[in-house]
């Protein structure tokens, strides 16, 4: 059986909110949500964005 880590189950176990993770990555609910959802589709530079954090 495959693991995958996927960018919610990050969050999750950041203990980031999907608003809180929204207000530290500059991006709105709805595209985090989506970015979470099908992670091959998010942008390179969100995942720059993310490192920071």
């Amino acid at each position: 059986m495959e693991m995958k880590i996927t960018l919610k189950v990050t969050r999750v176990n950041s203990g980031l909110k999907l608003v809180e993770a929204t207000n530290k990555f500059g991006v709105n609910k709805d595209t985090l949500s989506k970015y979470e959802k099908d992670s091959y589709n998010v942008p390179r530079s969100f995942f720059a964005k993310i490192e920071e954090v």
